[in-house]
């Protein structure tokens, strides 16, 4: 028995090690199915290949090993017999996220993705066609993440499928935002133990930004959340639901409304309690460093959402 991996490759070097691929979960997967027959017994004397590949990648290169959240892509278990394709069999998909992956720090009803609509099951089954592929769309969560899809044939080896949802800007990574003199981080909680992430030009401006204005006015400020590591959804959840942003709409893994702009480590928060009644000083300031560059600075009743251009 062959087993071709069309995608095998290293987490990305961002808590690699603290989230490794589970395979134990996968063995034990596997023997589940042996006991229900699914692999069959033909499939130890034929020499059957079974390959797992990505095949569309809206606005991604082909077969490129990151996925944009809420994106959708087709998957395709190719089944062939010394070379030929295989037919009218069956290829049972399963979608799983690794928990705590993507700097999300709670994992009650995380979405693993869905197959074939955006709310769709997180397993199926789908038949070859004569091509000896079966083919599946597989539609990305919001909230970044370790996403691992396996195609099981009922005839065959097992073939898997690794790859992480993220939203990084222009592909290139977030950068922490690190300690400073002229500023305090705050905002961390249990949900998201690691706040404060942003590209290389948003970052820079707020450290510009918070050493003017200390110059200035002689205050420390504070910078609340910006992006989370892998960006995607920073959702709050419905405790932070307000007469804006309905409960509906503030559910964890979704946050369609609050923080609904913190996604691409452009933005940050600001509370005013950090500012010393210095406000205007401060907006003067973040306007003249990129701070409006985004859109126009919101004043969200206690903190400003800067937004910066990239």
């Amino acid at each position: 028995m062959a087993l071709n991996l069309a995608r095998r490759r290293a987490w990305p070097q961002q808590r690699s090690r603290r989230y490794p691929c589970d395979r134990k979960r996968w063995a034990r997967m596997l023997a589940r199915f042996a006991n229900e027959s699914l692999l069959s017994s033909k499939a130890r004397t034929l020499k059957f290949v079974v390959s797992l590949a990505l095949l569309t990648m809206p606005a991604l290169a082909i077969n490129d090993p990151y996925v944009a959240p809420s994106a959708v892509v087709q998957i395709a278990a190719c089944i062939t017999w010394s070379g030929q394709p295989v037919g009218g069999e069956q290829v049972y998909y399963t979608t799983y996220v690794t928990a705590g992956s993507g700097y999300h720090d709670h994992n009650a009803g995380r979405p693993p993705g869905s197959f074939n609509t955006p709310s769709g099951q997180t397993s199926i089954t789908v038949v070859t066609s004569s091509d000896g592929c079966a083919y599946v769309y597989w539609y990305a969560p919001q909230a970044a993440g370790s996403h691992d899809i396996v195609g099981i044939p009922a005839i065959g080896a097992p073939a898997y499928l690794s790859f992480i949802v993220w939203a990084f800007t222009d592909r290139a990574p977030f950068v922490e935002m690190p300690s400073g003199s002229d500023y305090s981080l705050t905002g961390q909680t249990g949900d998201h133990l690691s706040n404060h992430w942003g590209t290389g030009n948003a970052n820079a401006r707020l450290q510009t930004i918070f050493s003017q204005f200390r110059a200035q006015t002689g205050a420390i400020g504070q910078i609340n959340d910006q992006s989370l590591g892998w960006g995607g959804t920073f959702d709050l959840g419905p405790a932070y639901a307000s007469a804006s942003c309905p409960s509906y709409a503030s559910q964890y893994w979704t946050n369609t409304c609050n923080h609904g702009e913190h996604r691409y480590g452009r933005n940050a928060d600001i509370p005013f309690a950090g500012l010393g009644g210095q406000g205007p000083a401060f907006l003067d300031i973040a306007t003249r460093n990129d701070g409006a560059g985004g859109g126009p600075i919101l004043d969200e009743g206690n903190h400003y959402h800067l937004r910066f251009g990239s």
